[in-house]
């Protein structure tokens, strides 16, 4: 099952996405969903077992992860919506990266660059 671990000082959120087919019926079969936070040193864990997921991270204190290809309209409160779907004003765009999880078993580390 795929994990992320806070390895940065400060609270992380993330935001996920997966393959769903039954969100093809409005033209894009992945489901987004959000946000979680991980405390410092904490690991939280994604549900599904799928080969990819994508994923998108930013923390209190202004530092991104992800920023991959890939773009999801997100609120910034907790969601769980089919990609393709506008649901609200107050949206932005965040560009997720993809996971391969049998490349890159297990999870993502979250640690601030330098």
């Amino acid at each position: 099952m795929p994990y992320f671990t806070n390895a940065h000082t400060a609270v992380v959120a993330v935001a996920g996405m997966e393959y769903e087919p039954e969100c093809a019926v409005d033209g894009d079969p992945f489901i987004a969903f959000g946000w979680f936070n991980l405390n410092p040193n904490q690991r939280g864990y994604m549900l599904g077992n799928r080969r990819y997921f994508y994923w998108y991270a930013e923390s209190v204190d202004g530092l991104v992860w992800g920023n991959g290809p890939y773009t999801v309209h997100v609120p910034r409160t907790r969601f769980v919506k089919c990609r393709d779907v506008a649901s609200s004003t107050g949206e932005y765009i965040v560009r997720m990266q993809q996971h391969d999880t049998e490349k890159f078993p297990g999870g993502v580390r979250l640690i601030r660059s330098t």
